[in-house]
């Protein structure tokens, strides 16, 4: 019998239904429920949506089922997969840049996610916040970013089984609970037809090469497809599991999220602002929606709250598995532990 070369202390998912929750919630981010609504603001509304979708059915989808196949065969992380598949130095250094990337955009995910925990509070106790003046505010902005960074790293400690599975099955409900409350709320307001409209009736005409590529752009973001992630979370798994169906529903759920995602905002944006554009940009979420949140009776503002708690829920999701990318380097390649080395952790921090 052959050896099998996965290292003992890497961890396994325990079931199917947690791996498609932990590489779900990879996939359901920022990305999903903050990014999508502005580029689709920038980009035409409908017709941005029709690309996105074609894009995520047609490379997207075969692009995850690629990476997971080859984590699940290699048993390795991104740079030791190519390795581990007769990979050269030259094809291992892009295993070595997912590791990098993965490092680059959990720094700014997790200012972003900051900002998350912060308008949870202020939306709670109804304070008007000037959004510029927040993010270049170290006072508010550096403590909020470490207190998710903390966050992330206590749920990776937990392993795979105890750590991000376990928190993946509690998390992603919550998540899809928080978005079908609000979003029903959104869709019933009056006036909200014009938003549904504009955000899912496509006008061809506006699909350009822009449109293409922001579109294209946005099926890898979210879809966690190109950096390492999912060849990451694919190789936790048992050879028998069947990766076909769990692309099919990854990619489902990670489209389902970015769909609803625009059906929040879009009809409580038309319907409440509607002298307000649509594409205000990465500002979308943070300047303009708290006016919408102030102005929905009853509980506008904990539906703001939870609007926010949903945000922050959606990038604690990804941000583990960013983590866990170097994590799972460290440990394959460097013989790290997990739980028994704390100095390695500072290392990652500091990184």
């Amino acid at each position: 019998m052959q050896k099998s070369s996965k290292t003992p202390s890497r961890g396994q998912w325990g079931s199917s239904f947690g791996f498609i929750m932990a590489a779900g919630g990879s996939a359901v981010g920022l990305g999903n429920i903050w990014r999508f609504p502005y580029i689709t603001g920038q980009n035409g509304g409908g017709a941005f949506v029709f690309v996105y979708l074609v894009c995520v059915l047609l490379i997207g989808l075969p692009l995850l089922l690629n990476e997971i196949a080859l984590g699940r065969k290699s048993g390795k992380n991104p740079v030791g997969a190519i390795k581990e598949t007769g990979g050269n130095r030259f094809w291992q250094s892009s295993g070595v840049l997912c590791v990098v990337v993965c490092f680059a955009v959990l720094s700014y995910y997790s200012v972003i996610a900051g900002w998350t925990i912060g308008y949870i509070f202020t939306e709670l106790i109804n304070i008007p916040v000037d959004f510029e003046v927040f993010i270049q505010t170290p006072l508010y902005v550096v403590p909020l970013c470490i207190v998710f960074i903390l966050l992330t790293i206590s749920v990776v400690l937990g392993g795979i089984s105890g750590g991000i599975e376990k928190a993946a099955k509690f998390l992603m409900p919550i998540l899809f609970l928080i978005i079908l409350l609000i979003a029903a709320r959104a869709v019933t307001l009056p006036g909200a037809s014009k938003g549904i409209e504009y955000y899912l009736s496509p006008d061809f005409s506006k699909i350009n090469g822009k449109v293409i590529l922001s579109a294209l752009g946005q099926a890898f973001f979210s879809l966690s497809v190109g950096w390492g992630l999912m060849i990451t979370f694919g190789s936790y798994l048992p050879k028998g599991n069947n990766i076909i169906k769990s692309s099919l529903w990854i990619a489902g759920m990670d489209s389902t999220v970015a769909l609803m995602g625009g059906l929040m905002i879009f009809p409580a944006l038309f319907a409440l602002l509607p002298g307000v554009s649509p594409d205000e940009g990465p500002a979308l979420v943070f300047n303009v929606l708290p006016r919408v949140f102030d102005q929905i009776e009853p509980f506008g503002n904990i539906i703001g709250g939870l609007f926010f708690l949903l945000l922050l829920v959606a990038a604690l999701t990804s941000s583990i598995s960013m983590l866990e990318v170097p994590v799972a380097y460290f440990i394959d390649e460097r013989k790290w532990s997990r739980k028994k080395q704390p100095g390695h952790w500072v290392l990652l921090l500091c990184f």
